[in-house]
């Protein structure tokens, strides 16, 4: 089976996010026989990678592309060139960030060519995909707060584009042949957003972590005396919830309480004065993380992402290292980590004093991180890898196009395998 996949940018050389899964989807679904092939734009430039072997590229030129370009016949004619010329059986958009929204359109004129669409990210809301001016937006509906915004940002839309281009992206939900989510979060936020009902068409596969890098491991074994080692998680940003972690350190926990936090992420700002009891380890890759979070004893992890996030890889790591978790009650953390049960979830309205509550409460009762310890052991069963994920994939693609499961297996999964994640009870 072919399929062709449509990204932002190359994917090569980025450590984390989008571009990390679909380089282990691609990889994996070549291992099983799956012909794959990524296009993808690069300023004026437009490659058709190939991974049937050759590994080959082909480079169109074009246009560049604005993140608030809706169409663009001169890069619609190199899509649909490439796709009459591989002929895939599914055309499966991962991101269109950088290309014209007009190229959802062109599957459909291709008779028995299929069409997904992945949703990692807000761009189906808005071209400023973060949501943020500075602030989270929290999915503003109004159109014409919403055009004031983007022209206030640089953005140059006429009147009426914000609801043209929702109304653009609610048809085509409903046309592709089916819509992925990677948390039930964002399929929840999809319906109520668009006000229409897309259960039986949308598929919540949970992004696969390389579970074989993260392995658990028991919290120490201590005295009365000893201190928790707590660790903000992720690259050191406000929006990430670095200026949440400064004033809970600032804190005086008093008592025979000893904190000792640590910051495992890239320093984008100064944290000022640096208090004796923090260590700055900085950035860490894939790999890594697991080593560091074992190397330093660390007893509590920090998610404290202040926008909702559509999925978080750095959770199903942490989790799979048996670390209690501590995240903003926000976006898909609220969902797995509750799911879960592996900590508690920290109201977004009033994060500090709630942090800084339940650092001395877990640190005085550490039966309560035992527990949560022990439910981080149970939820590493349930976070599929990889090899879990890419099956997911395989079934949903023959699903789609009605082929019979002639694949091979993923290296390392029994045939049969599903990562689909269960729904929220």
């Amino acid at each position: 089976m072919k399929i062709l996949f449509i990204l932002h940018q190359d994917p090569v050389g980025y450590p984390a996010g989008i571009e990390q899964y679909m380089l282990d989807l691609i990889n994996g679904l070549k291992q099983m026989g799956f012909e794959c092939y990524l296009f993808f734009p690069r300023k004026k430039e437009y490659i058709l990678r190939s991974f049937t072997g050759t590994d080959d590229e082909k480079v169109h030129n074009g246009p560049q592309i604005g993140l608030d370009q809706l169409q663009s016949d001169e890069v619609d004619r190199i899509l649909s060139g490439i796709i009459a010329e591989i002929k895939p059986s599914i055309v499966h958009f991962q991101s269109i960030r950088n290309l014209p929204l007009s190229c959802l359109e062109l599957p459909g004129r291709f008779p028995g060519i299929k069409s997904v669409i992945s949703v990692h990210e807000y761009f189906f809301w808005c071209p400023n995909f973060i949501l943020m001016k500075p602030d989270f937006c929290n999915f503003e509906t109004d159109h014409d707060r919403c055009t004031q915004c983007l022209t206030e940002l640089g953005y140059k839309i006429p009147r009426g584009y914000v609801q043209k281009r929702r109304k653009y992206w609610k048809d085509m939900l409903g046309k592709l042949d089916r819509v992925i989510s990677p948390s039930f979060f964002v399929r929840d936020l999809l319906q109520e957003l668009f006000g229409m009902e897309l259960k039986d068409r949308i598929t919540v596969i949970e992004n696969g972590v390389h579970k074989e890098n993260f392995l658990p491991f028991s919290g120490r074994t201590r005295s009365e005396t000893d201190g928790l080692n707590v660790a903000f998680i992720g690259n050191f940003l406000p929006h990430k919830g670095s200026d949440i972690f400064k004033q809970v350190i600032r804190h005086d926990f008093g008592g025979t309480a000893r904190i000792n936090f640590f910051v495992l992420g890239n320093m984008y700002e100064s944290i000022g004065r640096q208090p004796d009891n923090l260590t700055i380890l900085g950035g860490y890759k894939r790999d890594t993380l697991g080593r560091m979070l074992r190397e330093n004893h660390i007893d509590l992890c920090l998610l404290l992402s202040t926008i909702p996030e559509t999925f978080s890889y750095t959770l199903s790591e942490v989790v799979l290292c048996g670390r209690p978790v501590m995240a903003l009650d926000l976006g898909s953390l609220r969902e797995r980590v509750s799911r879960y049960k592996v900590g508690p979830l920290v109201p977004a309205e009033a994060p500090v004093e709630f942090i800084r509550r339940h650092i001395e409460l877990l640190d005085s009762n550490r039966q309560v991180l035992k527990m949560f310890e022990r439910n981080c052991m149970k939820a590493a069963m349930s976070i599929p890898g990889t090899s879990d994920m890419i099956s997911s994939y395989a079934k949903l693609y023959r699903e789609i196009t009605g082929r019979r499961a002639t694949d091979r297996p993923v290296p390392g999964t029994a045939a049969g395998t599903e990562a689909g994640a269960s729904p929220p009870s």
